[in-house]
């Protein structure tokens, strides 16, 4: 029952962001960690875990779950207390429109998902401006 409970108070979330005709792919390539260097101050890897780190003395740790080279990746917070929990993200490239969408899964508690959009809005804001678009 307590499980049953915990998982209605958990919401998994999708957000897509376009990039229009911007060589999104190129620039994260130059990059050491691709993507997950732009949405913290610094990203250590070691073997399958990623340390993330904001300011001086923030630091979090992730467990890579999955993941394709410039595209795609899936990993799972290491003090998460949900183990279904994880965050994704994927660059998909429409061939139609020329475009990139970054497309993110991320779960929070229920009545944090306005907090959720905005945080993402805003990383993807810092995305678009160290691309320089």
């Amino acid at each position: 029952k307590m499980f049953a409970i915990c998982v209605t108070l958990f919401r998994k979330l999708n957000f897509s962001y376009d990039f229009v005709r911007m060589p999104l792919v190129k620039f994260l390539q130059a990059r050491a960690f691709g993507i997950l260097d732009v949405f913290a101050d610094r990203v250590e890897n070691k073997e399958k875990e990623f340390i993330f780190y904001w300011g001086k003395s923030e630091n979090r740790s992730a467990e890579l779950l999955s993941q394709r080279p410039f595209s795609y990746i899936r990993f799972r917070w290491l003090d998460s207390e949900f183990e279904q929990e994880y965050v994704e993200l994927k660059m998909n490239y429409s061939e139609i429109t020329n475009d990139y969408v970054l497309e993110i899964i991320d779960f929070t508690f229920a009545g944090e998902e306005d907090d959720l959009q905005e945080l993402w809005d805003s990383q993807v804001d810092t995305l678009r401006r160290t691309c320089g678009f």
